[in-house]
């Protein structure tokens, strides 16, 4: 039983992949304190109560994302993009 709005906990999910489409594994994705990896096929779900939050997408040799989102609901933040970086 929900006892208040704080309670709720929603799902935030996507998908890295390079700037060819490729789907990046092994992605760290971090949530504010809550992390998770992308899986082979670049995907990733994280469970988070309701709030902001600091999106962090993070790859070795990528350059990486970040994002302020508001979850209220599920959220499904689609394809995020990492572009590689050339040194």
């Amino acid at each position: 039983m929900v006892k208040n709005i704080g309670d709720l906990m929603f799902s935030v999910k996507g998908k890295i992949v390079d700037e060819h489409g490729n789907p990046l594994p092994y992605v760290v994705v971090m949530i504010n304190h809550h992390m998770a990896a992308t899986n082979e096929n670049g995907e990733f779900s994280v469970t988070v109560p309701q709030g902001s939050y600091n999106v962090m997408v993070r790859s070795p040799k990528y350059r990486p994302f970040s994002s302020r989102i508001y979850v209220d609901r599920n959220v499904d933040l689609g394809v995020i993009t990492l572009h590689r970086v050339i040194f």
